[in-house]
């Protein structure tokens, strides 16, 4: 029996099954805009999401917060996704805090592959909402 044959073959349903198997939604992302980086981590039995950096044309504060007393905490370090739980195959669902209207909004959070992750924040159904696709950033990724 002639091995390379039977091997080739699975080999190649082995590369296929890995890359569409689920991707891993921790790690740092960088929104649609391009001018914000959010890293996803565990937060207890959730993940949620800081934001590691913004760009020089952003306002640095949380000036727009309809809570005056939380306008000049930073940008960087605030938690915009939270309580992120599983709601499906590769699917999460919590809160998003928009850092532009200072409101929070129920968020649905899907990986679409390994370096694409959809974000959309809505009001009461899904279907009432806004989504952003992110992209995956690698450590030693230079930000422009």
């Amino acid at each position: 029996m002639d091995l390379t044959r039977f091997i080739t073959p699975c080999g190649a349903t082995l590369l296929l099954f890995a890359a569409t198997a689920s991707a891993e939604p921790k790690g740092v992302w960088l929104n649609e805009a391009g001018n914000l980086e959010i890293e996803i981590v565990e937060c207890g039995p959730n993940l949620c999401g800081l934001v590691e950096w913004i760009a020089q044309d952003q306002p640095a504060q949380d000036v727009n917060n309809p809570d005056p007393t939380l306008r000049q905490r930073p940008m960087v370090g605030l938690r915009i996704l939270e309580e992120l739980a599983p709601d499906g195959e590769d699917t999460w669902k919590g809160e998003i805090y928009n850092r532009v209207n200072g409101k929070t909004y129920r968020c649905k959070m899907r990986v679409l592959g390994p370096d694409r992750l959809e974000i959309r924040g809505y009001i009461g159904l899904p279907l009432f909402g806004a989504s952003q696709v992110w992209t995956r950033r690698e450590l030693g990724d230079t930000r422009s």
